[in-house]
């Protein structure tokens, strides 16, 4: 993980400027948190950040955003990277899907593996469409109630009494 340009130099960060420095909703920050709980420390009731917490979230952010990988796959790449990440809470531990390695794909495999997502998200594009211009307003009958269903109208005159 390299220092950042264009972070301010300072001991620390709060949670709403290391969401604006990294360009995130604070719930997004606090997801994060529970994959990588040793991002931030507590200082009261608040939450604040070191420089390297603020290089770990834009990593994190690279990681999930630019190369695609999920949660558990960052944090398997960060700590593959060097620096160990450590999952104290016992609970908070699920597992995650595996693949066939441990592995992250290399780049060619992940070209291929998001070339082919996005063929079926085209798909599923069309699919809709499709789907869409059938059920349009007029082209579809709405179902009508059967005779029993139907409550019988009642009268209004001589004969009936009024509601």
């Amino acid at each position: 993980m390299a220092m950042t340009t264009g972070t301010p130099q300072r001991s620390v960060f709060k949670a709403s400027e290391v969401c604006s420095i990294a360009g995130v909703k604070p719930f997004v920050l606090r997801s994060w948190q529970t994959e990588f709980p040793e991002l931030g420390t507590r200082r009261g009731q608040s939450r604040v950040y070191r420089q390297v917490d603020v290089d770990l979230v834009l990593e994190i952010k690279r990681l999930l955003y630019e190369e695609g990988l999920t949660l558990g796959a960052a944090r398997r790449q960060i700590e593959s990277d060097g620096a160990p990440v450590t999952r104290d809470d016992e609970a908070a531990t699920v597992a995650a899907p595996v693949a066939a390695s441990d592995e992250p794909l290399a780049p060619e495999a992940r070209a291929i593996v998001r070339e082919r997502i996005i063929d079926v998200k085209r798909g599923l594009e069309d699919l809709l469409g499709l789907l869409s211009d059938e059920e349009s307003p007029s082209s579809v009958a709405r179902p009508r109630a059967s005779a029993a269903r139907r409550r019988p109208r009642r009268r209004v005159g001589a004969g009936a009494p009024p509601r």
